[in-house]
C-alpha cells in the first residue's frame, strides 16, 4: 500500500494563506523560518501539510507528531509502522506515506547539473550518461534520482557519500 500526492508550488502560494504554517510541528516552524527564500519556506511547509493530509485522509489517522532531527529530515514520533519521503524541486512537491520502506525524488532539469556526475558517479555510470548524445541530460537525472532515492529510502544515512551507490547493479 502507498500514497503519493503532488502539488504544484506556484497553486500552493497563490491559495494557500500563511495560516497553513500554523499547522506545522514546532521544530518544522523554526525549521520553515531559518529559510531565506519564500519558496523554499513554501515548499518544505507544503511537504510536511501534504503528508499530514495523507495521514489524514487516506489512512484516517489523526494525532500524527512530527519532528526534525539535527539536519533537518522530517520524522514521525509515534507511528513507526509507516514510512514517507518527501521531495519537492523548483515548481512541485511530492509525499509518499507507505507501510514499507519508500524513498522518492524529483528534480528540476538544469543542464549545469550535469557537471557534477564526474564527482559523484561511478564510471559505468558516467559512461551511461554519455553513452547516447541527445539522451545525456535525461540519463544524468535518472541516475541522480535513483541515488537521491536510494539515499532516502536508507534513512539519509549514507552520510551523503553518493559514491556508495551505484545504480547501475543491482
Amino acid at each position: 500500500m502507498y500514497y503519493v500526492y503532488v502539488a504544484s508550488l506556484n497553486d500552493c502560494i497563490n491559495n494557500v494563506s500563511s495560516k497553513a504554517f500554523e499547522l506545522l510541528a514546532n521544530s518544522s516552524k523554526a525549521y520553515v523560518y531559518k529559510k531565506i527564500q519564500k519558496k523554499d519556506q513554501y515548499r518544505t511547509a507544503i511537504a510536511e501539510i501534504l503528508l499530514k493530509m495523507i495521514f489524514i485522509n487516506e489512512l484516517n489517522l489523526r494525532g500524527i507528531y512530527f519532528d526534525r532531527t539535527r539536519g533537518g529530515v522530517l520524522f514521525s514520533k509515534n507511528w513507526k509502522n509507516y514510512f514517507f519521503s518527501i521531495s519537492h524541486s523548483e515548481n512541485y512537491i511530492i509525499v509518499i506515506v507507505s507501510n514499507f520502506k519508500v524513498g522518492i525524488d524529483i528534480q528540476f532539469m538544469n543542464k549545469n547539473m550535469i557537471k557534477i556526475a564526474d564527482r559523484f558517479f561511478y564510471p559505468e555510470e558516467i559512461e551511461y550518461v554519455y553513452r547516447i548524445e541527445e539522451k545525456i541530460e535525461e540519463h544524468f537525472y535518472e541516475v541522480w534520482t535513483k541515488k537521491e532515492s536510494y539515499y532516502k529510502y536508507m534513512n539519509h544515512k549514507l552520510h551523503s557519500n553518493f559514491l556508495s551507490i551505484n545504480t547501475m547493479q543491482d
